[in-house]
């Protein structure tokens, strides 16, 4: 499957990316059925690219398009 995202190893600009009501602010895989956290440790260590990283199988199936 090709997805489209702003950055090839970061899942916050995903169209599958559905948004849980949570106060942890927990996003929700829609292909994967993975529930994600939004870290904001990650986003310091990306330089600000990103807050969820990808999953390694969401890597290894699906081709990401990179938009800006």
């Amino acid at each position: 499957m090709k997805i489209k995202l702003r950055h090839k190893d970061f899942c916050d600009s995903c169209d599958h990316l559905t948004e849980q009501i949570t106060l942890g602010g927990h996003k929700r895989c829609t292909i994967y059925g993975k529930t994600l956290l939004p870290s904001e440790e990650t986003h310091l260590m990306s330089k600000g690219q990103g807050y969820i990283k990808r999953l390694d199988i969401c890597k290894e199936e699906n081709e990401v398009e990179v938009y800006k």
